[in-house]
């Protein structure tokens, strides 16, 4: 195996056609790992990625396997020392899950062979979040049981400890609305949601409307108006409005993808509720990623009717899968939600290994770093981290 570095725009353009072909036979690899969303993220963020991919052997056979990354220099104080952080590269935005594109028939020599370049390489702390739990990820952590390193497998509860957000629930779609009532729904699910739609169908005064090129700024505009009404005042205006910018950044990415729907609710011209979905049409998958709602509405049930619509949508437009993402919220299983499990984890390195903590490829990152510390009249740190940067320059 050989594992190559990828690090600049023009080679991530290169491995374009490659890419997309091994992405297209990896079930396990969705569109956070496509290279067009990929490419939406690397651009905004350059000299904070890289790729590692890897193919059988030296000669010019294409490459059979891929792992992003997300490249960090953190200061420590308590060390007085510059460290390499490593993420996932989909967590350079908001990415719902993250992991490995592999061709299914090399994926246990090729995710082997990730993990041993990844720990040949100096760095003190990796951190891969919404990775699927599961083969692959046991084929990477393999690699680093041993003294060397700690591995943490975290919890991500919310709401109080009452969701847990590395449990994703997720509906395989039938291919027609009716064989999905019958199939994936209880009776009074079922019931309910007829019920409703007729009440829907039957009000002069009630639509629901979809996303289009000329609507997408007001819809979206709309959506995270009523998210922020309703969380602004349990999550503290400062992390509303930090989340409204996620939020923000991961629609616009996936629209100029043409990869966005919101579907609204509205009385008359009154948006009573919003769903902010992701579509990818490549491998017919649904995510919904953000709800907002009028709450002082009351009728009619405005979350019932713009689920059912967004499941009738998505049958009608081919999709297989509506993942609820993040998230064990009671309501997903009415809809007939089956769980995904992710796991959040961190491997952090020994200060004794003998592989280091900091990347000097990294050196340009740090000396930015240091240079804010300067400025910032943190005088001892300052000069500690000119010295590490010292030792890392080629002598004269």
């Amino acid at each position: 195996m050989q594992v190559d570095i990828i690090e600049t725009w023009e080679s991530f353009v290169g491995l374009k056609q490659t890419w997309e072909a091994v992405h297209q036979q990896d079930g396990q690899s969705g569109y956070f790992l496509s290279w067009a969303w990929l490419a939406e993220v690397f651009k905004a963020n350059p000299n904070r990625w890289r790729v590692l991919a890897v193919k059988p052997n030296e000669d010019g056979s294409d490459y059979i396997c891929f792992f992003p990354q997300r490249t960090k220099v953190r200061w420590s104080v308590s060390q007085q020392q510059f460290k390499t952080e490593l993420e996932a590269g989909g967590k350079l935005s908001w990415a719902q899950y993250t992991g490995f594109v592999c061709l299914p028939a090399w994926e246990e020599r090729a995710i082997a062979a990730v993990a041993s370049a990844v720990a040949k390489m100096p760095w003190a702390e990796l951190s891969i979040k919404n990775i699927p739990r599961d083969g692959r990820l046991n084929l990477f952590l393999a690699e680093f049981a041993t003294d060397d390193y700690s591995i943490t497998d975290h919890e991500d509860l919310i709401n109080s400890g009452t969701v847990d957000s590395l449990v994703c629930p997720y509906v395989p779609l039938p291919k027609d609305y009716e064989s999905y009532l019958q199939s994936r729904v209880s009776s009074n699910t079922r019931q309910k949601m007829r019920r409703f739609w007729r009440q829907f169908e039957a009000a002069d005064d009630l639509r629901i409307t979809d996303t289009t090129a000329e609507t997408f700024d007001r819809d979206i505009t709309i959506l995270l108006n009523l998210w922020f009404k309703t969380w602004s005042s349990s999550r503290g205006e400062s992390s509303a409005e930090d989340a409204v910018e996620k939020y923000i950044e991961i629609l616009d990415q996936s629209h100029s993808l043409g990869a966005v729907n919101i579907p609204i609710l509205w009385r008359g011209d009154q948006p009573l509720g919003a769903l902010g979905n992701i579509v990818d049409r490549h491998k017919r998958h649904l995510y919904f990623i953000v709800a907002g709602r009028d709450e002082s509405v009351v009728d009619p049930n405005v979350g019932l009717l713009l689920h059912t619509h967004n499941i009738q949508w998505a049958i009608n437009n081919g999709i297989e899968t509506y993942d609820f993402c993040h998230g064990n919220e009671p309501y997903k299983y009415s809809f007939g939600a089956t769980d995904q499990l992710i796991a959040s984890i961190s491997i952090t390195r020994s200060s004794k290994s003998g592989m280091g903590q900091f990347d000097p490829a990294h050196i340009g990152k740090a000396m930015k770093k240091a240079i804010k510390l300067l400025d910032s009249n943190y005088l001892d740190d300052a000069k500690n981290a000119f010295r590490q940067i010292q030792t890392l320059l080629p002598a004269k």
